[in-house]
């Protein structure tokens, strides 16, 4: 029996030994096999690029599934992100069939991805960067005989501790995960599998049109999803989410199809105490749900149904209904908590379209204190909504603070509003719905987190009423507004009648610290600072202003700033007023001598303002005629913006900076005297800039101005007109006389560029061009777009080490061609996608009478027909025609042929993208 037992447990220890020893040894024996097929799998099966610093065999990273790790790696996305990751970080890994070692194809069963980066991202078409999958539709069905490197059969997939976003700009959403760990199993080998998942994900923001709904949120989910791989079908079946606190279940289906997805997807939380509702709120609330105490039953209901379709514009539906029963809120037990609070709400927006969204609030209404508040709310569309509203409220904002516990401000006062309205405001149609509303705010204070000292003693007494759904009745009163910021009073009163023709009173007096002030409310996105003082007494009405019935405008009073320094999230340096004056009189808003500077740039402007109550009430059209003076303009620090779409860059560490051309607002008619001692633009220096301009209808027209260019004078005619953030049209008409062409060839890059060989040419030129275009989005001539005619005259330019010359000379065996001087040489063109038509041209060099015609592209390719004249009379000449590059001349012997024309280029402009 003994030596039964040593026996056996030396067979047991042989096989333990062999087993432990097999675990060492493959790895060693098979790693050239198992590395090798996986990477000429990768390359057959992938397209996107995939690179690493080195890769290791073993049983026992994932153990007891062998392994084949890279390390420090990377994989390229598909068109159109190409060049952009998709995958990358420490470790990916790869789970072999054990089995499938000692045959020819090897199996792969399993992923790892650790400490990765997952990026996502789909552009305005739809097109998505991880299409990288080779899909062969010639391949014939697989079988067991598979003779290939390597083959898919997963069935395991591994996430641990990695960044996930996913930036779709054709819906457009955006998701980021941090501190994702996913776990799904399932045979994905077969074309219809269930796949088990659980995931943990310790952060998830969310947004849609740039409008975050989620942020900073832990999700823990169970999920089982069907999936039918042959049809991209997807089967919600078990799904068990927990966001933060709240428990939710979703059923439904996706499906994918050739231009977008069908999608059927319901989301439920199930009835829950109502407090449980708050715990997706960001992790800051996190204190105040500890001190806040709940009571009553709530549930929400979310569900996205339809066809989504980039090009089609086809998109889902999304409803949302929510709604409380009894509930209360009471924050650190506070005497009198708010209770009885009852809410219905639905939210539809059919097709994701904003302008067909529908909100309903059939019932809102809470006690506080023993005081009622009761609303109802039905809106249709955002550009011209449809508004039916009640409101009966009567609240003491102060005891509203203690009771829900607004840490982020301390509210003070006793806030009233009654309001009816039902009806729909459509600007251009002059529609304003029959309202009758007041807002009374008395012994007011606001104090937030932002700036110790509050705005107090505020005294509110609004109204609006409208009777007949039109313009014609709207009367708005702001009777008063009034407030102590900083121990400075400030009162304004406003009242507006008649939208169509605004009968305005209004009065201002006081003193705003805007510095202080914006630091009470923080605006994301802009900041500003200085003093405001104000003085204004203003009544009349729009169409005597028209009319210039001036002396029924009584508008009197000052607008006086210091130290203005405005902020925007568009530009990366502040617009600033050192100090500014605006007096009103009549109907005029006059500026004095009011300095204005933005980065390098500085700008003194006297003048005034018409009809500034219209612009500023309605956006009507600002008249007004200023004169401009500057030391210095630089033109390419107005087109510098900050780094834009965050979401997408939020994936790279690479900061990206867009540019765009200047844009001119629709409603401004102002007529400018101009004078600049020193503009520069694109790398070209003007100076003693003097000239007229106007802004009108969102263009720039210069009907005439003066300036010093490459040491001569000149003129020039000419507009811009912005089309879009990326594009706009120029048109310009220049003359000059007598100009160095060495100078201009030096210091303006379009002369460079269009007259390439003038390189090294020396002398005076004159110029009488008209030139139209397109300028891209840095401010560039688009070259293809260019069209133009005119007469360029050498009035006495001496030409050096030109190679079109030269070659002419070479061919012609006449040394006195090359380098010549060359005087009262008259050259007319005509410029048209991208090509430059030369007519006949005759010059005199040194007995010789040359003459060229034909064509040269603005990338510098030949086209040309010349005849060399000879002496006396030139009656006698030799024929050539020259091809090939202005760098590069081929010069032959012969007659040019007329079916030797350059290729045009024609222009292609890219449309705006849909905001």
């Amino acid at each position: 029996m003994k030596r039964k037992i040593k026996k056996g447990l030396k067979i047991t220890g042989i096989s333990l030994l062999s087993l432990i020893a097999l675990l060492f040894l493959l790895p060693i024996l098979f790693p050239d096999k198992v590395a090798n097929q996986i990477k000429k799998w990768a390359n057959q099966s992938i397209e996107g690029e995939l690179n690493f610093s080195k890769s290791r065999l073993s049983f026992f990273k994932h153990f007891p599934t062998l392994t084949l790790s890279l390390y420090d790696y990377s994989l390229k996305g598909s068109e159109p992100f190409k060049k952009d990751t998709l995958l990358a970080g420490k470790e990916l890994s790869f789970g072999i069939n054990l089995l499938s070692i000692f045959k020819e194809s090897i199996v792969i069963d399993r992923f790892y991805v650790d400490n990765s980066l997952i990026n996502i991202q789909v552009d305005a078409e739809g097109e998505a960067n991880y299409n990288i999958y080779k899909q062969d539709s010639t391949a014939a069905p697989s079988t067991s005989n598979d003779t290939s490197s390597a083959r898919l059969k997963i069935d395991g997939i591994f996430i641990t501790n990695s960044h996930l976003v996913y930036n779709d700009r054709s819906v457009p959403m955006y998701l980021k995960a941090d501190g994702l760990n996913y776990e799904g199993r399932g045979d994905l080998a077969h074309e219809i599998f269930d796949l088990e998942s659980t995931l943990e994900v310790d952060s998830v923001d969310f947004s849609y049109d740039d409008v975050y709904y989620v942020r900073r949120k832990h999700l823990l989910a169970d999920l089982i999803t069907g999936i039918n791989t042959s049809s991209l079908a997807f089967k919600f079946q078990k799904n068990d989410v927990n966001i933060n606190q709240l428990p939710v279940d979703f059923a439904g289906n996706m499906v994918f199809l050739p231009d977008g997805y069908s999608i059927d997807l319901h989301l439920i939380s199930g009835v829950t105490v109502f407090g449980k509702i708050f715990s997706v709120l960001p992790p800051e609330y996190n204190q105040w749900l500890a001190n806040t105490s709940f009571g009553g039953t709530s549930q929400l209901k979310l569900s996205l149904t339809g066809e989504y379709n980039a090009r089609t514009n086809r998109q889902p539906d999304l409803n949302m209904h929510w709604w409380v029963k009894d509930g209360s809120i009471n924050y650190k037990n506070s005497s009198s908590p708010l209770e009885h609070f009852y809410m219905a709400a639905d939210f539809n927006m059919p097709n994701l379209n904003y302008d067909s969204a529908t909100l309903a609030v059939d019932s809102l209404k809470f006690l506080l204190n023993g005081e009622a508040t009761r609303a109802s709310l039905h809106t249709l569309g955002l550009d011209k909504p449809y508004v039916k509203a009640l409101v009966d409220s009567k609240i003491d904002l102060g005891l509203l603070d203690r009771t829900v516990g607004l840490e982020s401000m301390e509210l003070k006062g006793n806030l009233n509003v009654q309001a009816k309205i039902d009806g729909r405001y459509d600007s251009d149609k002059q529609l304003f719905p029959p309202a009758n509303a007041s807002v009374q705010f008395t012994n007011g204070t606001i104090r937030t987190p932002y700036y110790p000292n509050p705005i107090e003693n505020i005294q509110l007494n609004s109204k609006i009423n409208a009777t007949s759904g039109t313009f014609d009745d709207v009367v708005i009163q702001l009777e008063p507004v009034s407030f102590v910021f900083e121990k400075n009073p400030f009162a304004l009163n406003a009242k507006f009648v008649n939208l169509n023709n605004v009968h305005y009173d209004v009065t201002a007096k006081g003193i705003l610290d805007l510095t202080k002030i914006y630091k009470v409310f923080a605006i994301d996105g802009y900041s500003v600072t200085g003093i405001l003082k104000a003085d204004l007494d203003l009544h009349g009405n729009q169409a005597d202003a028209a009319a210039g019935r001036y002396q029924s405008l009584q508008n009197n009073g000052t607008l006086d700033v210091t130290d203005l320094k405005l902020y925007s999230s568009d530009y990366p340096y502040p617009f600033e007023v050192p100090q500014g004056s605006l007096k009103v009189q009549r109907e005029k808003a006059w500026l004095s001598n009011t300095l204005f500077r933005y980065r390098d740039n500085e700008f003194k402007l006297t003048g005034y303002a018409s009809n500034f109550i219209g612009y500023y009430l309605q956006g009507s059209e600002l008249t007004g005629n200023f004169k401009v003076s500057s030391p210095k303009i630089l033109l390419d620090q107005f087109m510098e913006l900050v780094p834009s779409d965050s979401s997408a860059t939020a994936a790279t560490a690479d900061t990206v900076v867009t540019t765009g051309v200047v844009m001119i607002p629709k409603n401004l008619n102002l007529a400018l005297d101009a004078d600049a001692k020193e503009v520069l633009y694109n790398g070209t220096t003007i100076k003693n800039f003097d000239g007229s301009l106007q802004m009108k209808q969102g263009s720039l027209l210069l009907p005439k101005t003066k300036f010093d260019v490459a040491g001569a004078h000149a003129a020039m005619s000419g507009s811009y007109a912005p089309t879009h953030r990326k594009s706009a049209q120029f048109t310009a008409n220049f003359k000059a006389d007598s100009f160095d062409v060495k100078k201009a060839y030096k210091e303006i890059p379009l002369f460079r560029e269009m007259a390439s060989s003038a390189g090294d040419a020396e002398g005076l030129i004159s110029l009488d061009y008209a030139l139209s275009g397109r300028l891209n989005e840095e401010m560039s001539p688009v070259y293809p777009s260019i069209k133009g005619k005119g007469v360029v005259t050498l009035e006495n330019v001496k030409v050096k080490g030109m190679k079109l010359f030269g070659a002419v000379s070479k061919a012609s065996g006449k040394d006195s061609l090359n380098n010549p001087n060359l005087k009262a040489v008259v050259i007319k063109s005509s410029i048209a996608n991208n090509i430059i038509t030369i007519e006949r041209t005759k010059m005199k060099i040194f007995g010789f009478r040359p003459r060229f015609e034909g064509q040269t592209s603005l990338d510098g390719k030949l086209n040309l027909k010349i005849r060399v004249g000879l002496p006396p009379f030139g009656i006698i000449g030799i024929p050539m025609a020259v091809t090939g590059t202005s760098d590069k001349p081929i010069v032959k012997m012969r007659r040019g042929k007329d079916g030797e024309i350059l290729h045009e280029t024609m222009d292609e402009e890219e449309e705006e993208p849909e905001q």
